[in-house]
């Protein structure tokens, strides 16, 4: 049996996302790739087009958006 290997670039430091001082790095950790994912595909619910704007880690309360307020 053959193994495989794969390799994917990283991106630069000035392509990722802005990292928010204030959120813990789990959690900055999670959005980044959540944005990135996003970038490539669309999530979807019964075949139609979910928006999703927010996640919470299993077992936890609190929800941290994906992406940050410009406002």
């Amino acid at each position: 049996m053959e193994d495989y290997v794969f390799k994917i670039g990283l991106e630069h430091d000035e392509d990722l996302p802005p990292v928010d001082p204030s959120d813990a790095p789990k959690v900055a950790l999670v959005r980044a790739q959540l944005q990135a994912l996003l970038e490539v595909v669309i999530l979807t619910v019964g075949g139609a087009e979910a928006t999703i704007d927010g996640f919470r880690f299993i077992g936890e309360e609190a929800a941290h958006p994906i992406w940050q307020s410009t406002a």
